[in-house]
């Protein structure tokens, strides 16, 4: 847990959280996690490399950045090729909007979050997601190189149809047990999966 200031590069090994500041470069290998204390910034002063499998995770429960949701400050490059994941969305409303990664300088992000391409979403539930741009602008510089998210009515979520390998046949009033499973391809949870047979 980074609470002050850490000097030099920082490799992740399994999870790095804090509010402090990082001088150096900071990099996230697969199946590794970067998380900011709640309600916080944690700066780096350095290079962001998010290598792939890897996660930054945050909490979104309201708009004001340092109370309400935390974020990443980078003075570096930063390049995003691991997922972005949420611990919490549930105090957001439509059309909030939130400056989640501020990236110092121009310079272009680097990549994209797994599955988000600029414009992507992830629902949240409620029939609302999260739709997300690289081209935000929270700290006020000459050009939009930040990453954030706006909430959106969510047009992101499709159904699913399930199909059968084989014909199947039942004894009327007998008994069926079907067994399914649905994953998330993306890195919003499934949530309120229902079967509907007919």
């Amino acid at each position: 847990y980074v609470d002050g200031t850490l000097t030099g590069n920082v490799a992740v090994n399994g999870y790095l959280e804090g509010n402090g500041e990082i001088t150096g470069n900071v990099t996230v290998p697969a199946f590794s996690y970067i998380y900011p204390g709640f309600g916080a910034t944690l700066h780096i002063g350095g290079n962001l490399t998010m290598s792939g499998d890897s996660l930054l995770n945050l909490d979104l429960t309201g708009t004001q950045p340092e109370v309400t949701h935390n974020r990443l400050r980078v003075t570096g490059t930063v390049d995003l090729s691991g997922s972005l994941g949420f611990y919490d969305t549930s105090g957001l409303a439509l059309n909030d909007s939130l400056v989640l990664l501020l990236n110092d300088g121009t310079d272009p992000i680097i990549g994209t979050f797994a599955g988000l391409p600029e414009g992507g979403g992830i629902p949240i539930g409620n029939g609302l997601a999260l739709q997300v741009t690289y081209l935000a602008n929270g700290d006020g510089g000459a050009v939009g190189n930040d990453f954030g998210v706006t909430v959106v009515i969510d047009t992101f979520s499709s159904d699913l149809a399930l199909t059968a390998d084989a014909a199947v046949a039942v004894d009327l009033g007998a008994d069926i047990a079907i067994t399914y499973t649905i994953d998330s391809p993306g890195p919003g949870l499934v949530t309120d999966g229902v079967l509907s047979i007919t």
